[in-house]
């Protein structure tokens, strides 16, 4: 076979308790030298603030918020 093979994560629940694992996927593949930028969306910081500590020494990471009236209209 020519051609890259990659493998994929399929969490059986959506949530905050698949974060860590998430980390650790994007951990292991940066180690792979190809990705230079990390986005990372953080409704509330936590998850940016778990990314941060794990790998802001080996990426430009950056960080996004959800956007004014995300949760209300006109509410920040």
């Amino acid at each position: 076979m020519k051609g890259i093979k990659k493998s994929i994560v399929y969490f059986n629940n959506p949530g905050i308790e698949n974060t860590d694992d998430v980390i650790e996927i994007v951990h292991e593949r940066l180690k792979e030298g190809d990705i230079k930028n990390v986005v990372v969306a953080s409704s509330h910081g936590e998850t940016g603030l778990k990314f941060a500590e794990r790998m802001s020494q080996e990426t430009n990471l950056v960080i996004v918020s959800t956007h004014p009236g995300f949760s209300s209209p006109g509410v920040w």
